[in-house]
């Protein structure tokens, strides 16, 4: 089916080296009793797809409290985060308990008491064609900002189609930016990182820091009950090497949106830096997470 007649490039992608940098630092900002109501409500029986799955960090911090019988297809345009995912995977596994199996070049199985998980992994622009049925649960994560209005409406219509009860969509960017100590360039840069978010990711014109806004009420008039729950970064020097790149990337984005503001935000990069190096910054990066159920 196609979700975004408008928008026939790929998809972008993420480095695994970044994926790794921020994987830790997610694990601690999802919310646990949201994560807790999504894994409550799978059921013995649950088939599972996850969008822009990228190194599997997700479902490295689900596995451990996932119970029951378990199909989950992992969706991705980047085939060579596949690899990264899959070698991740079969470590974590074997360290946490969790027997792998390779069953296949892109086929994983996990097995424990009370639990058998077959994980398949699959290139796919989701951008163009959503996944064949059935499914009844979709996750995501690091997703929801990434897509457009557009996109989320021909999604929903899918998944209203496709019988689709939840979705578990976690750590989108809310739009919530706060710098310790304060600068007086912070809110232009910030205005111009967000405008710079909201360009084309493949999806059309990207939600950026509306998408909660956006998401929410269009699930609603479908039909889901939508729970919501903060899932914010927080970042510092207990986190320099995530840090540091997120500062890079933010300030990139904003002199792409706004190429006027580039001396003053080098010289704003170079002050955050030493910031940083001193123990004297804070940033808090707003996220939410989104349990959405029919």
């Amino acid at each position: 089916m196609n979700a975004a007649k408008t928008t026939p490039r790929q998809p972008e992608s993420f480095r695994a080296d970044w994926l790794a940098l921020r994987e830790p630092v997610d694990a601690l900002a999802r919310d646990p009793a949201l994560a807790q109501a999504f894994l409550s409500g799978l059921g013995a029986r649950a088939l599972v797809a996850e969008f822009g799955a990228g190194t599997a960090s997700l479902l490295r911090y689900l596995l451990p409290q996932l119970r029951g019988n378990i199909d989950w297809l992992a969706l991705d345009a980047d085939p060579q985060l596949w690899i990264s995912a899959r070698d991740q995977l079969a470590a974590f596994g074997r360290r946490s308990g969790i027997t792998p199996a390779l069953l296949s070049p892109t086929s994983l199985s996990f097995t424990r008491a009370e639990l058998n998980l077959n994980l398949h992994w699959q290139q796919q622009n989701l951008a163009l064609v959503l996944p064949s049925p059935p499914f009844n649960v979709i996750v995501a994560s690091a997703w929801t900002d990434l897509v457009s209005a557009d996109w989320i409406m021909h999604f929903v219509r899918w998944a209203q189609q496709t019988k689709v009860n939840t979705l578990y969509w976690t750590l989108a960017v809310d739009g919530q930016l706060a710098f310790t100590p304060t600068d007086p360039l912070d809110a232009a840069l910030t205005q111009a990182f967000h405008a710079d978010m909201r360009r084309d990711k493949g999806f059309g014109l990207a939600l950026g820091p509306d998408s909660q806004t956006v998401v929410r009420p269009i699930l609603e008039l479908a039909g889901y009950t939508v729970h919501t729950a903060t899932s914010d970064w927080r970042l510092s020097a207990a986190c320099p090497a995530l840090t540091k790149q997120w500062l890079i990337g933010f300030v990139a984005a904003a002199v792409a949106a706004r190429p006027e503001l580039a001396d003053a935000a080098n010289l704003w990069l170079a002050q955050r830096r030493n910031q940083l190096i001193s123990d004297e910054l804070t940033i808090i990066v707003g996220h939410y997470d989104m349990l959405a159920q029919r």
